[in-house]
């Protein structure tokens, strides 16, 4: 293989990751958004104060998060 193919092959490898990351930046709404960013500053707030373990929480808003539906951190 030359360093022509290697060039090509990555060149749309590198155009898929692209589209495939903004197709997912583009289906998050405006609102949907600014929840996940109230929940982590709960997750950031209860981190700061409290003596829950910071990797509990941030594991519970990530799955909350993958799951779609919102969670009470």
């Amino acid at each position: 293989m030359c360093i022509r193919d290697s060039l090509e092959r990555f060149g749309r490898m590198y155009q898929n990751k692209f589209a495939d990351f903004f197709r997912a930046v583009d289906s998050v709404t405006e609102n949907s958004l600014r929840g996940y960013l109230d929940q982590l500053e709960a997750v950031d707030m209860k981190i700061k104060t409290s003596d829950f373990p910071a990797q509990v929480l941030l594991e519970k808003f990530l799955y909350s998060y993958c799951r779609g539906t919102p969670g009470s951190i």
